[in-house]
């Protein structure tokens, strides 16, 4: 792959496991108040959007690993990902709860073991494809060089 040439078919493949990820998410925790009964077409139709979405988190897996081992990064410019990826994390997880603390209709109340816990995500593993990615970054310069020496 030339640098600075888009990949169409991967950005195609990155939309739909997006969207996969999205009805994975809204099957597992956004129906979770609706009554389905067990045996329905309802019920069947949820299953088989949940298993066609499963693959998702492995595509987005393959992609990364696949633009990692593109590029040729050193350990700074490693290290200087990890460090934005995980500020964004933090910011993002404090930033929602509290905004989810203002809107009364959804039940968060705020509490301080709450609150520190969002406030460090990564370490409480509340975001664990976070944490799977950040590992991925640690260890794509040895799976560069078992690529460009083994593979």
């Amino acid at each position: 792959m030339k640098t600075g040439i888009r990949n169409i078919y991967m950005d195609i493949l990155k939309i739909i496991s997006m969207f996969m990820v999205v009805l994975l998410h809204a099957t597992n925790f956004g129906i979770q108040n609706i009554k389905i009964e067990i045996g329905s077409i309802n019920y069947f139709i949820v299953w088989i959007i949940r298993i066609f979405s499963m693959v998702a988190v492995n595509c987005f897996v393959l992609i990364s690993g696949y633009f990692l081992c593109q590029k040729k990064e050193n350990k700074e410019n490693i290290l200087k990902k990890i460090i934005r990826l995980w500020v964004q994390t933090e910011m993002y997880s404090i930033g929602l709860y509290l905004l989810l603390c203002f809107i009364p209709q959804n039940g968060v109340r705020f509490s301080i073991k709450t609150c520190i816990k969002q406030s460090f995500p990564i370490l409480t593993y509340e975001y664990w494809f976070i944490v799977m990615y950040i590992l991925l970054l640690l260890i794509s310069p040895l799976l560069n060089i078992i690529n460009k020496f083994y593979i």
